[in-house]
């Protein structure tokens, strides 16, 4: 789940090694899946399915990223306070002290 996608490729020219990395875009990500996924033979089938990996984890990150923003976090900071507040905890700016 990658927030991109890098396609490595090595070649020799007059007795060295050359390595290039290439960004790239949504179109060539999926393309590249593909040809993960289907070797040799990239049929439509192949190039869905690529597709449906890709969007499957945008929709992941994205709702990964609501829960965490927007319901996880501020749920346990009010959880913690709470916690704090029944066990008879209080704050003097330094430090916890039993109350």
């Amino acid at each position: 789940m990658a927030d991109d996608h890098y396609v490595i490729e090595k070649s020799t020219k007059d007795n060295r090694t050359i390595s290039n990395i290439t960004k790239l875009s949504y179109d060539e990500s999926i393309g590249e899946l593909a040809r993960m996924l289907g070797g040799s033979s990239i049929t439509d089938a192949v190039v869905s399915n690529a597709k449906e990996l890709k969007n499957m984890a945008q929709t992941a990150k994205i709702i990964k990223y609501i829960l965490t923003e927007f319901t996880v976090i501020p749920f346990l900071k009010v959880f913690h306070w709470s916690i704090l507040i029944l066990e008879g905890w209080w704050i003097d700016m330094k430090n916890f002290k039993k109350g």
